[in-house]
């Protein structure tokens, strides 16, 4: 909408109106969130990554930090971060990217990732709440996203940002 906004210090929320709240970058995500609705959104690889496993029959996936713990997970399909097949991490059979999905996803059923934002953001969220509703949002699956949240209260969006920049 055009909308200004004045951006706030670490750990607090910008107030876009009275019921939705923007976490500018996972920096300012806190060890102790309030119950709530959030939207994870990593525009660019993880969170539209992660859609198109699932629209294409994935089952589960375990979140990850680091690629050793992709690499410890006893899954189908193991992901690492990286946007060039040449530089792929040791034990992964796919990177990051929404487009390697379209090449390379051959069925299966169980995955860990790494994401240096999108994943690191969420696992903050979910470690930092009890019992919230957490989604994974993209301009893949906005629409859906917003029809679940419609007659919510409040919801919380998560931009991951990156590199500790907050990303438009």
């Amino acid at each position: 909408s055009g909308q200004d906004y004045e951006v706030k210090d670490a750990g607090t929320p910008v107030e876009l109106d009275d019921r939705i709240f923007l976490w500018e970058r996972k920096e300012d995500i806190l060890d102790d969130m309030p119950e709530a609705n959030y939207v994870i959104i990593d525009a660019m690889y993880f969170s539209t990554t992660t859609i198109e496993l699932f629209t294409k029959g994935l089952e589960t996936m375990k979140l990850c930090g680091k690629h050793d713990e992709v690499r410890a997970q006893d899954v189908d399909l193991k992901i690492g971060e990286g946007r060039d097949e040449s530089k792929m991490k040791e034990g992964m059979k796919m990177i990051n990217s929404p487009s390697y999905v379209n090449e390379h996803y051959a069925g299966e059923k169980s995955a860990a990732m790494i994401s240096y934002n999108g994943a690191r953001a969420a696992l903050k969220v979910i470690e930092g709440t009890d019992s919230s509703r957490i989604l994974i949002g993209s301009a893949t699956n906005a629409e859906s996203v917003a029809e679940k949240f419609k007659d919510e209260e409040e919801i919380h969006l998560v931009s991951a940002g990156s590199g500790g920049v907050h990303r438009a």
